[in-house]
């Protein structure tokens, strides 16, 4: 019992502390591209080509990198890492079902949370710019944006820092991994939008057992965002009643989601099994949080910075 309550424990801290280590290193890495580009403007994309995908692709390329690294470093298969692993497919149809819930549905709500900041509080969204349309640029941009962060932050998120989230109980396991990955994007004007989208991405990961189907909804979500802002550039999301005609059904669709993934009866957990009881399992999710508290802080702190500056 010892012993499996040690490994437990060292999962989760050694999960916390790839948390921590990402916020760090993401930090870093954007200190470093503004050295090597000291004139790069994100507002201004066709300035500088190289900057412009290089910003774009920061994030994914640092959470690989890590990521193989602590695969290698636990003497693990880069495939039970990434989790990536056969699952069932009603799984994948959850996950897009999800997706469309959330997108169509909050995603509305979620312009009502940013128009509220501004009025309330003069906050200043940041939105992302992208290059002018080529057949070059296009494919880029689909690599860059919409494959590479869904592939990265899935295997973070949903993969290696989940499993060291260990409460024994998983909706509330869910919900500390949609913490975890809206404060990990430091934006406060998507952090209710990304919370939803991290606590039933991470709910579909801890039943499916698997980062696939989360992966794939994740891709559709970047994907439609960049084909609106491509070819349909005047699109807008519903105003007055109609939001509340998109949101309500859909707000429906996702709580009837969480209700059947939690009553799902399928023997399945991305998390270790309780190795003896509760007391176990919160010791193991004290050591996660201990661990991965720097990286906790450094984000609600840029959170807090991003909240008052725009």
């Amino acid at each position: 019992m010892k012993n499996s309550l040690l490994k437990a424990q060292n999962k989760a801290s050694y999960s916390g502390l790839y948390f921590t280590v990402l916020v760090v290193a993401m930090l870093a890495m954007s200190v470093l591209l503004g050295l090597i580009f000291p004139n790069g403007n994100p507002s201004k994309p066709d300035e500088n080509l190289a900057f412009t995908f290089l910003s774009f692709s920061l994030s994914g390329l640092t959470i690989l990198g890590i990521t193989v690294y602590y695969s290698f470093a636990n003497e693990e298969k880069i495939l039970t890492t990434f989790k990536w692993q056969k699952t069932s497919l009603k799984y994948f149809l959850i996950a897009i079902f999800a997706f469309v819930a959330v997108f169509f549905g909050l995603g509305n709500l979620n312009e009502i949370f940013i128009d509220f900041l501004s009025e309330k509080f003069g906050y200043v969204a940041n939105t992302v710019v992208l290059p002018a349309f080529t057949p070059l640029n296009y494919i880029l941009v689909v690599l860059t944006v919409c494959v590479l962060p869904a592939v990265a932050e899935e295997i973070a998120m949903r993969g290696v820092i989940l499993r060291g989230v260990t409460t024994g109980k998983i909706a509330v396991n869910a919900l500390i991994g949609g913490l975890l990955f809206s404060i990990y994007h430091m934006n406060p004007a998507q952090t209710p939008y990304q919370f939803a989208v991290g606590f039933i991405f991470s709910l579909i990961a801890i039943k499916s057992r698997s980062t696939l189907p989360t992966t794939i909804a994740h891709f559709l979500n970047n994907f439609i965002v960049i084909n609106i802002e491509y070819f349909f550039p005047t699109f807008s999301f519903f105003s007055g009643a109609g939001i509340w005609a998109v949101a309500i059904p859909a707000i429906i669709c996702f709580v009837a989601i969480v209700v059947l993934l939690l009553i799902d009866k399928e023997d399945s957990s991305l998390i270790s099994k309780p190795v003896e009881g509760e007391e176990i399992e919160d010791g193991s999710l004290k050591n996660f949080l201990l661990s991965a508290s720097v990286g906790i802080v450094i984000c609600l702190l840029v959170w807090i910075t991003g909240f008052f500056v725009g």
